[in-house]
């Protein structure tokens, strides 16, 4: 099945708000310590959400500051090593 243009420019405004909600959220708790690494956390696990089908954009941003969050203290851990 084919994506038509509307529903391509409709998914990228849904991963655009998604990963605005989640960077929203990070910067206002005092957690983006490199906003490189986070823009890149955040959009991988949004497009893979969105690839495997998901639609809400809460449950996207959610997913994605956790996603986040597991990258932040496994980058944290690996440096203390």
């Amino acid at each position: 099945m084919r994506n038509n243009p509307g529903q391509l420019v409709h998914l990228a405004v849904l991963m655009e708000e998604a990963i605005q909600i989640a960077w929203d959220y990070l910067e206002r708790a005092g957690e983006i310590e490199d906003a490189e690494f986070c823009s890149h956390i955040l959009l991988r696990s949004v497009e893979t959400m969105i690839r495997q089908g998901l639609r809400s954009r809460l449950l996207l941003s959610n997913r994605a500051i956790a996603q986040y969050m597991e990258a932040l203290e496994a980058r944290t851990l690996q440096a203390a090593s």
